[in-house]
């Protein structure tokens, strides 16, 4: 069994918390700073009195922890889901509703956040539905919620991102997509499809469809056309399935990249978990397989890429993260930061101290139940076709060392003759 979370070398804790952390998100183009790098986590112990609050918090991360900037406290509910719209706007998810939050600073330069706009995800009857994960575009443009009845609710959130009071309205547009659960959703860069895994044999890839909506116009011819909000669906008809050959099994977790990719996680059906392992496998947009890796691993729970798809970054079920070369699957490092499951991944830019060779280092931070918020190091991972060419650089010397040897003995036999 690999080295307990205490005792892993290569993590770091940058936060503990004082409930369980479910939901990490780094706001749209978070640049590392001398403060550190803006980081958002969320989590809670749920409605009621329990002596374990429900909260968001924002922080900056630096060489040597975290320094909480801002945060918000709700009584209703534990936060389930969060992404980032902007850099001062979050979406975060209690039960069926999800809530815009806006980050505000006062004239002495003190953060805060405060809710806006608040609406359910659901146009289910069942009251024990809720939101089990956030997606948005990489404009913000677009905010998806996946639900536990299998329904996806999209959103045109570009209004919300524009200062000003009071925020239109927030709807969504619920889909059914599934009756399962989804667990996992992405979106690619250009918003143009979704990618939904729900524990299914296959993912899918639903192209989003846009129409004008006049839900909010009905009453008031004031409004100019232009600043209708979009009506956002997606593609029955062209949805695209990503799966595997293997029947046993399902997709658990996935993540776009930006060349148009698709990487999903897959782990074996519940029948099948004592004999088989993960996979993960990357896909074009039309569902061809484009390269797979078995992985020595336990259930996945979570995946993501960096921010230059160089490197993809996994988590498990019994706290392990992993991080692979994106383009040969290879594995590069491993560690156990937690010792239970994995709820969110992230990778992050994060200033180094001072006085080392490099102004930012590249970490894999990773949340969980555990209550921490931790730091993976990646050493050595810059360039990884280093290591390609060491091993070709020793083959060839190996490969010279045998023609020598070679052309000796046959200089020994001529001169015997």
């Amino acid at each position: 069994m690999a080295s307990s979370a205490s005792s892993d070398a290569s993590s770091m804790l940058c936060y503990e918390a004082n409930y369980p952390i479910y939901a990490l998100t780094l706001p749209q183009d978070a640049q590392s700073t001398q403060a550190g790098l803006r980081v958002a986590i969320a989590g809670g112990g749920g409605a009621g009195n329990y002596g374990v609050p429900n909260m968001i918090e924002l922080m900056n991360i630096g060489a040597t922890g975290a320094n909480i900037t801002a945060n918000f406290e709700d009584k209703t509910g534990a936060i389930s889901a969060m992404a980032s719209l902007s850099a001062t706007t979050l979406a975060a998810a209690i039960d069926d509703r999800v809530t815009i939050y806006r980050l505000k600073a006062d004239d002495e330069g003190v953060e805060s956040l405060h809710p806006q706009v608040s609406c359910s995800a659901t146009q289910s009857e069942k009251a024990d539905a809720f939101v089990t994960t956030l997606g948005a575009s990489a404009s913000g443009h677009i905010l998806v919620a996946a639900l536990s009845t299998g329904e996806l609710a999209l959103a045109d959130t570009a209004s919300l991102l524009e200062d000003g009071e009071p925020m239109r309205p927030l709807h969504f547009n619920a889909l059914s997509i599934t009756k399962r659960q989804i667990d996992s959703v992405a979106l690619d860069m250009e918003g143009q499809f979704v990618v939904v895994a729900s524990r299914e044999r296959a993912a899918q890839l639903l192209p989003i469809a846009i129409s004008p909506s006049n839900d909010d116009n009905e009453h008031d011819d004031d409004v100019d056309d232009a600043d209708t909000p979009l009506r956002y669906s997606v593609n029955f008809d062209k949805r695209v399935n990503l799966q595997l050959s293997d029947e046993r099994y399902c997709a658990r977790c996935c993540c776009c990249l930006k060349n148009g990719e698709v990487v999903v996680g897959f782990v074996p059906l519940p029948k099948h978990s004592s004999k088989l392992r993960s996979i993960v496998a990357v896909f074009d947009n039309k569902g061809i397989l484009q390269r797979k890796r078995l992985l020595a691993y336990d259930a996945l729970s979570a995946v993501c890429a960096s921010a230059d798809d160089q490197f993809l970054g996994l988590g498990d079920m019994e706290g392990h993260v992993y991080v692979l070369e994106t383009r040969s699957l290879m594995r590069l490092q491993q560690c156990q930061p937690h010792p239970l499951f994995v709820t969110s991944l992230a990778f992050a830019e994060v200033p180094t101290p001072e006085g080392t060779d490099n102004r930012v280092q590249t970490r894999l931070l990773s949340v969980s139940a555990d209550r921490h918020l931790r730091a993976t190091v990646l050493h050595g991972l810059r360039r990884p076709w280093l290591r390609m060419l060491a091993m070709l650089i020793i083959l060839l010397v190996a490969l010279a060392v045998y023609l020598l040897a070679d052309m000796d003995s046959q200089s020994d036999s001529s001169g015997e003759l």
